[in-house]
This record gives structure tokens, C-alpha cells and sequence, in this order.
């Protein structure tokens, strides 16, 4: 069993392929025959429908996983529904000669008199050894992505009053970003980083109570940060990307900054619905880059953030101007990215002047050492930088209604004839509202004084005001828009 690379792919889609079409068919015996002797085949122990049905969540040996199978197979005849099983996206590791661990999606849906529905949603690890030239499962994980059944047509669910659980789901958020929290102060993914642990290898290392270093990891576990097997808890590719210390996509300053900062801010929401005030007074921004350590592992996360929304600017019809100036651009990774992509425009940052060590440290770092200039100042205080092009990117939502005028105006005037304002945030559909916009607006509210997100009609009235000739709007990264104003000729 030496197959590697893409024939290897093709030889697993058509072993799992075989293998559910079983189960399918109802042919238990067969389809535990692709199992090995002395396998395990594990599944969420947390599922409400298997803590209904009273169903073991481990299953052990060939003739137990046979047993099982015959079981689902007579319930299924029982009911009178036909199962089928998608595999989704596949990702495999081979590991030895004979030995290769995979992951991959599964769907399942029932047809049953009503017509077909969802019944779950899972991810999938198996081990998979080669046997007498054959792959044989030996180790299987499943954990179901939803902890109750879905409802079906006709069923209670679907024509009773609601359970509490939406509300109840509503109510955890604040404890399950604790959990994360607390996770990324104790280090747990930089430790896993290095490779998987159990909960008592994980409590030994780092001197932690046994018992509740098993629940942290079960809740991390169970939010999809991290992944177990028989080896123990490794981490799941989100916080393999994100939470781990060092990585180029660490979230971790901007997690701190949730977290210390703006978090604590969110106990002030209900005074700052009453009177439209900040929990805190004056610039939100002040005392945030008072620690060097603080302010790279923020200016970090914003990098991270931002680069899909520069990667969608860089695209931007550039080819008629000659200059561009980021207003706020912090260490100037957005104008970095579109210098890099047109070499040709004078690319400029404005910002505060204790930015201007980290601008030129991230400059350097990307390669991009007087590729993009920095100008010291603040957009309230002094007037900004001459430019075909001023962008405002993420900058308008925090500030009040009159400052935004007071910077749009500014902008007017900085914009060369023929040149454009570009403003982007994450904006308001009043009729069609997103969460996260508006939960950013909220944030506006308690952690800044008078800012907040605005739909794009008011700021289409405001950039009129200020005398550009044309404005429009389109979509930039998940949430986002982005406004285009003209200046006239």
C-alpha cells in the first residue's frame, strides 16, 4: 500500500465510497467487513439524539461496529426511511508504509414520506491501514456538528412552541469566549502546536487542575477549536492558523484587546442605550499603543484582518491615478499591498507619529523599504496629505456624526481633480440588517464616543454634501461595503 498523491485520493474516495454505499444498502455485514478486527469507531458522546435513543458512543471490535450497523439498518426499515451518506472535502496524511489518517466531511439525509431531510452533519477522522492490499478502518472518530435532531416536517418541533435552547445559545456566547480566553493565557494551543496531548499530559506539563483541564478541553472540543483521537487533543485548522503564538496569522493581539479592552466596555450597554454615552470618554484610541508589546500584537491581528480587504483594493481601477494616501493607516500593510500590486503610484500612509518605528519595521519586514511613505500627523489636527485617491478604511465608524463631516470635507479638499475618496466599513442595511455589523455598531457605542455604523445612504448624503460629483457602493470582504466618491474634473 505505497500509493501517494493524487492516486492515493482517488484510491480513498472509492474505499469510502464502497464502504457508505454499504451501509446504505443495508448490508451491515459487509460494510463492518471494511472495518478491522479489532477497530473502534467512536462518536460524539454529547449528541442529544444518541442520549434519546440511549446509543453507545463507542463501539469496539468488528462484531460490536457489525451490531450497530444492524441495529441503525433495522430502525431505519423500521421507519420506513432511505438513508444516503455524502462525503464532502477529504484531506489525508499518510504516515507510514501501511498507515494513513484522513479527514473529511459527512452529510446525512433521510427520504422519508415527508421527503428528504437533513438528519446530520459531521467531521470525520479515521486511521486507515492497508490489508492484504486493501484499506481496512481501524480508528474512527465522528463528531456531529449539531448536539439535537433536526426538526422534520410535521414533527413536534416544527408545529409546538419553541424550546428555550435559541435563547439559552444566545445567553452561552459570553462563556464560551471565555472559554477561548482563558485557553490562549494558559497557552493550550501553543502547547498542542507542538503536538497532540490528553487532558492529564496537557494538566502535568503545565501544572493545571486534571479535572478542569478535561472540561476546558471538552469545551474546546466541542466549539471546533480542537480535534480528538486516541492520541489526545490536537488542534483544529482554525486554531492551528489563528491562536497559535508566532504564527503569521496570530489573532491573539486582537483576541487581548477583545477580551481586556472592549469586553469589559459590553457591562456598560445598558447605561449607553440609556444615554447614547460611551462606558469611557475622549479618543478610543488613547492608551492603546502605550505598550510596545500590546500595540504589535494589535497592529498584528489588524494585518491579519485586513489583507483580504487590501487584496480586494489592489484590484481597484488604479490605472488613472497617480497617488493614493491611507488615512489611518497605522504601519501601512493595506498600502503595502496595493504599491506591491501597481508600482507605479506614489503610496502614502498618514497616521500618528509614534506609528512611524512600526511602519517602518513592517516595511522593512515585507521588503518594502521606500515603496510607501509615512506622514506624521492627526486628520483632525492637520490638514491631509495631497492624493488622487484618499481611503478611509475603518476609520468614519469611530466618530460622530459631525467629524466624519469634518473629515470628509478635509478629503474633498485633499483629492485631486478627477480623483476619489474611498470609504469602507462595515455598513448598515436598516431593512436587511447583518449581525455582525450591527453588533459593531454596538460596539462603536460603548467604546467610543458618538461612533457607530451608518447605512450607506447616509454617507452617500454626507460625501454629496461635501461636494464630490458621483458615489457608489459595492462589497468588500464578508460584511463589509465599500463607497467610491468622485471629486469632479
Amino acid at each position: 500500500m505505497t500509493t501517494t498523491g493524487p492516486e492515493l485520493g482517488l484510491l480513498l474516495r472509492e474505499f469510502y465510497t464502497r464502504q457508505y454505499g454499504l451501509i446504505d444498502r443495508g448490508a451491515a455485514e459487509e460494510c463492518a467487513a471494511t472495518f478491522a478486527a479489532d477497530a473502534t469507531l467512536v462518536r460524539n458522546a454529547g449528541s442529544a439524539r444518541m442520549r434519546a435513543a440511549g446509543a453507545s458512543p463507542v463501539h469496539r471490535g468488528r462484531a460490536g461496529i457489525a451490531r450497530a450497523l444492524a441495529r441503525t439498518v433495522r430502525r431505519r426499515a423500521d421507519a420506513g426511511v432511505v438513508r444516503r451518506h455524502f462525503v464532502g472535502p477529504l484531506t489525508y496524511e499518510r504516515t507510514d508504509a501501511d498507515t494513513v489518517r484522513t479527514r473529511y466531511y459527512l452529510l446525512v439525509v433521510d427520504t422519508g414520506a415527508d421527503g428528504p431531510g437533513l438528519r446530520s452533519s459531521c467531521v470525520v477522522r479515521d486511521v486507515l491501514t492497508g490489508s492484504d492490499g486493501r484499506w481496512l478502518t481501524r480508528h474512527r472518530t465522528i463528531d456531529h456538528d449539531e448536539t439535537a435532531a433536526p426538526a422534520t416536517k410535521g414533527s413536534p418541533a416544527m408545529t409546538s412552541s419553541p424550546g428555550p435552547e435559541a435563547v439559552l445559545r444566545i445567553a452561552s456566547g459570553v462563556r464560551q469566549a471565555q472559554v477561548l480566553f482563558t485557553a490562549l493565557e494558559l497557552g493550550v494551543f501553543d502547547a498542542l502546536a507542538e503536538g497532540p496531548l490528553s487532558a492529564a499530559e496537557l494538566a502535568d506539563r503545565h501544572g493545571l487542575h486534571p479535572r478542569a483541564v478535561r472540561d476546558l478541553l471538552a469545551a474546546l472540543h466541542a466549539l471546533g477549536l480542537l480535534e480528538r483521537d486516541f492520541d489526545g487533543y490536537r488542534l483544529a485548522p482554525a486554531a492551528d492558523t489563528y491562536l497559535v503564538r508566532g504564527r503569521p496569522a496570530h489573532l491573539g493581539g486582537f483576541l487581548a484587546f477583545l477580551d481586556g479592552v472592549l469586553h469589559p466596555a459590553w457591562r456598560g450597554l445598558t447605561e449607553s442605550v440609556r444615554t447614547g454615552q460611551a462606558v469611557r470618554a475622549g479618543d478610543p484610541y488613547d492608551g492603546l499603543y502605550d505598550s510596545a508589546a500590546d500595540r504589535d500584537g494589535f497592529l498584528d491581528a489588524m494585518d491579519v484582518l485586513n489583507s483580504p480587504l487590501a487584496a480586494q483594493l489592489a484590484e481597484y481601477d488604479w490605472h488613472r491615478y497617480r497617488s493614493f494616501v491611507d488615512v489611518g493607516g497605522a504601519r501601512g500593510n493595506l498600502a503595502a499591498q496595493i504599491a506591491k500590486a501597481h508600482p507605479g503610484l506614489d503610496a502614502r500612509v498618514f497616521d500618528l507619529p509614534g506609528l512611524r518605528p512600526a511602519f517602518d519595521r513592517h516595511m522593512a519586514a515585507l521588503g518594502l523599504t521606500g515603496a510607501v511613505s509615512f506622514t506624521a500627523g492627526d486628520f483632525f489636527a492637520d490638514p491631509l496629505p495631497a492624493a488622487d485617491v484618499v481611503i478611509f478604511g475603518h476609520v468614519l465608524h469611530n466618530w460622530p456624526e459631525e467629524r466624519r463631516d469634518v473629515l470628509l470635507a478635509k478629503a474633498y479638499e485633499a483629492v485631486s481633480p478627477g480623483g476619489s475618496v474611498l470609504v469602507y466599513d462595515p455598513m448598515i442595511d436598516e431593512h436587511r440588517p447583518q449581525l455582525p455589523n450591527v453588533l459593531a455598531s454596538l460596539n462603536m457605542l460603548v467604546w467610543s464616543e458618538g461612533g457607530s455604523e451608518y447605512p450607506v445612504g447616509d454617507l452617500r448624503a454626507r460625501l454629496f454634501a461635501a461636494g464630490f460629483a458621483t458615489v457608489t457602493a459595492s462589497r468588500i470582504g464578508a460584511t463589509g461595503t465599500l463607497v467610491a466618491a468622485r471629486k469632479a474634473a
